[in-house]
This record gives structure tokens, sequence and C-alpha cells, in this order.
């Protein structure tokens, strides 16, 4: 189910491209959004949880 994750990104997060140039930059910004993604997630169960 991974469909979820990009409409997440790139229409609330807004992050439709990539900013910088060259596949190892696009890659570690696909890293970044992906791991806010993530923390993003902990912080919103750790909300719900208190």
């Amino acid at each position: 189910m991974i469909e979820p994750i990009f409409a997440d990104t790139k229409f609330n997060r807004r992050c439709d491209r990539f900013q910088r140039r060259g596949r190892s930059a696009a890659r570690s910004e696909w890293r970044l959004i992906t791991a806010t993604h993530n923390l993003l997630k902990l912080h919103r169960h750790q909300l719900a949880i208190a």
C-alpha cells in the first residue's frame, strides 16, 4: 500500500518535484522526505495517545 504515501507527499505536503539535480541528490532528497513523513506519523501517534 504505497499510493497513500505518494498522495500525502505530493498533495498535502506540496513536494511534487525534486529540487536538486542528479540521481544521488534526488535519492537523498527522497530519503529526507520519507524520513520526515515517518517522523510526522510518530508525532501524530504520540499526540493521539496523550
